[in-house]
């Protein structure tokens, strides 16, 4: 098991947070599509997902990798948009980031330098062309969501084998992330009934949790007028 720092106590203590500053739950959005390939046409159709599928070998089943996930975040949740000072602690991770331009493609380069300024990408391995487990993705889907409003208020619970049946073979400081990414559909488990922390982050996964994010932003919207 790899040494990680996930956030520091800035992100731990902004997920206990949570639980005291908001008392509703999160609304599921009906209209949020449960089939991955629905999921990722509607986002091509949006210009998120940019660029023939095919010709890049890309479909619902395909690894995502660190800078084309945190590239469709951004375009959409607007995360340049999100007016957030970093702690020292997630300028430190900035600054200490193995992560180097030469190996970044052009078009990720904005996206990948705001997730790891607002923190988004603290602690995570941010080698380019590296695709990421689905335990690290709950991390970046659930600090995506806490720095654009889209948690609802959302509390992290102890998560159980009723939840996922593998719950042990998920890193325990990231137990939280995943039982949010869980609870607000944004991550589902597989019919097996397990997560499967360790498995690759796919397009699909991707495309599902995303649309998710969007319609909680709308139903927040909803919910305040």
């Amino acid at each position: 098991m790899r040494k990680r720092r996930v956030c520091g106590q800035c992100w731990r203590a902004t997920v206990v947070l949570l639980a005291c500053l908001f008392t509703f739950k999160f609304v599921a959005v009906e209209a949020a599509p449960s089939n991955a390939a629905t999921a990722l046409s509607l986002l091509q159709s949006l210009s998120i997902v940019r660029g023939d599928g095919k010709s890049r070998g890309r479909d619902v089943t395909t690894p995502i990798t660190i800078p084309e996930l945190v590239t469709l975040l951004d375009r959409s949740l607007d995360l340049a948009d999100v007016a957030i000072a970093p702690s020292s602690a997630d300028s430190t991770a900035a600054s200490t980031s193995t992560w180097s331009n030469v190996l970044v493609p052009q078009w990720a380069r904005g996206p990948m330098q705001i997730s790891l300024r607002t923190g988004i990408l603290s602690g995570i391995p941010t080698t380019a062309g590296q695709t990421i487990s689905r335990q690290d993705a709950a991390v970046i889907f659930v600090r995506a969501a806490v720095i654009t409003n889209r948690l609802h208020g959302a509390v992290a619970r102890k998560l159980s084998t009723s939840v996922a049946r593998d719950v042990a073979a998920i890193e325990p400081d990231l137990l939280s992330y995943v039982d949010l990414s869980l609870r607000t559909r944004v991550l589902f488990v597989t019919a097996r009934g397990t997560f499967e922390p360790t498995a690759r982050l796919t397009w699909g996964d991707t495309a599902r949790a995303i649309v998710q994010l969007r319609a909680a932003s709308t139903t927040r919207t909803r919910n305040e007028e």
